[in-house]
């Protein structure tokens, strides 16, 4: 089950990537929220306040961290990518599951505030 509490914004280069994680997080109940790019992340975090920031892009490691600096609360951050080198976990991109877990164990976790 899903928490509708818990905000993930998905930032991807590609819009394929980009549609349908956040069609595929909506449709299990998370409020979502997706961006193209650097700059465009940080504008949507400070108005959005993700709890998750799911980053699929060159450089994301740099987003991630230039986001989680101006946030007032924990964020979690998570590589689509097979390093995770730069980020709190990592998730292959072809492996829902493994991103349902994930979400499901930050909404119980100190992401979730």
């Amino acid at each position: 089950m899903s928490d509708p509490h818990l905000r993930v914004l998905v930032v991807a280069s590609c819009p394929h990537t980009a549609h349908g994680l956040t069609y595929l997080l909506r449709l299990w109940g998370y409020p979502a929220h997706a961006v193209a790019d650097g700059p465009g992340a940080l504008d949507a975090a400070r108005s959005f306040q993700p709890n998750v920031v799911l980053l699929a892009l060159p450089g994301g490691e740099e987003v991630g961290r230039a986001i989680r600096r101006q946030q007032a609360r924990p964020v979690l951050l998570v590589g689509l990518t097979e390093d995770g080198a730069g980020f709190d976990a990592a998730v292959t991109r072809r492996n829902s599951q493994q991103l349902r877990l994930l979400l499901a164990s930050a909404s119980v976790g100190v992401y979730n505030r």
